[in-house]
């Protein structure tokens, strides 16, 4: 919310977000504008957890009688579905806005949502076909290339070195650092991965719950700067959603992602300057025993507190899985396959020039073999 408040009020527009960590003063001016009428308000963020609490709905009341409620916009909204790979209970109960408030339209946006995760959620917003405005992008980002990188059991270390020698290599080529994203699942490796860059001369920080506010929000400031000071973020999912910097020209995987859809939306953090940048999954059959065991009994758990879950967790797992160790279709056609683009991937000359032309491994396997240059074509 802060990044988003912040790049806002940069372009001219008064946006403001309610927190537990909005400054007294700035709170208290808030609650005060919202009972007289919020003049100076064009965008409030807020989290589910807060629109739901009784004491600000009422709040809202007053407000949509005098029309000055114009709209609920609901960002990350595949949180809503029990299809969804980040399902909220929280984002579930968004439905009782309707409830309250039938005339004040809603949107709800989501860069990743399968058909199953759209039905859910105009289901659990009651949202009428008849008044919907539906727009589905193409999912393809064709200026990403998609590497899986398979690797045996080895010590962390060792992994540690081989991103530092695709992050350095990419300093040599390019003649300057780059920015990037290193995601893992465990807080300890981002500490570990990221004192491991900085001794190797790296400006390197970590990013997850555990580290002080403080200092999480210098890291994104510097980073965000891109002045050097902090070039690669070693991080856990807690950074990502709501975080738009342009020229992120690499992100990595240390470890298998819970699901596909997350897969997907933090690859989707690079290249959004339109410029080429690269996905790197490490993968091995040994991580996906151990992502397969968790989200089985994180499955477990949800059952066990209701409501019942979908079966979409372990598929999307499974899904991810499967395109990791693919080595016959073009990552792009997967990938745009598994959110409900239908495909003809036999079809060559489409997948080439609507989705890949030599923009993931498989692609570049390929041309390898024909060409015999396998060492030129893999650097």
């Amino acid at each position: 919310m802060k990044d988003q408040v912040a790049k806002l009020r940069a372009c001219g527009i008064d946006a403001y977000s309610l927190t537990s960590e909005t400054p007294t003063a700035e709170k208290n001016e808030i609650m005060t504008g919202l009972e007289s009428g919020p003049a100076f308000i064009t965008l409030l963020y807020i989290t589910p957890e807060k629109l739901m609490v009784g004491s600000f709905m009422g709040l809202l009341t007053p407000l949509n009688r005098r029309g000055k409620l114009k709209r609920l916009v609901i960002d990350e909204a595949h949180c809503i579905s029990e299809w969804g790979h980040d399902f909220r209970e929280e984002f579930r109960m968004l439905g009782r806005f309707r409830d309250h408030f039938p005339n004040v339209p809603i949107s709800a946006l989501t860069a990743s949502a399968t058909p199953a995760v759209r039905s859910d959620i105009k289901k659990t917003l009651q949202m009428s076909e008849e008044h919907l405005f539906s727009i589905v992008y193409p999912f393809n980002r064709d200026n990403l290339f998609y590497e899986v990188r398979p690797i045996p059991s080895m010590p962390q270390e060792a992994q540690f070195e081989l991103i530092h020698a695709y992050v350095h290599s990419l300093t040599e080529r390019r003649g300057r650092p780059s920015s990037g994203i290193v995601y893992a699942r465990a807080r300890a490796t981002c500490d570990e991965l990221s004192k491991y860059l900085r001794r190797k001369g790296l400006a390197a920080r970590p990013y997850h719950r555990g580290v002080p506010r403080p200092r999480l929000d210098l890291t994104l400031q510097e980073w965000l700067d891109g002045d050097g000071s902090c070039d690669v973020v070693c991080c856990t999912v807690a950074f990502g959603m709501g975080i738009d910097k342009a020229d992120v020209r690499y992100v990595i995987h240390f470890d298998l992602p819970k699901s596909f859809e997350g897969y997907y939306q933090e690859t989707g953090r690079a290249g959004r300057d339109g410029e080429p940048a690269k996905c790197i999954l490490y993968y091995s059959r040994e991580e996906a025993v151990k992502i397969r065991h968790f989200v089985k009994k994180s499955q477990a758990v949800r059952t066990w507190r209701g409501p019942e879950p979908s079966q979409r967790a372990p598929n999307s797992v499974e899904a991810l899985i499967s395109y990791a160790e693919n080595t016959g279709i073009c990552r792009h056609v997967l990938i745009c396959q598994y959110f409900g683009e239908v495909i003809d991937f036999q079809d060559k000359d489409l997948v080439k020039v609507a989705y890949c032309d030599k923009m993931c491994d498989v692609s570049m396997r390929y041309r390898c073999i024909l060409t015999y240059r396998c060492l030129r074509c893999l650097t």
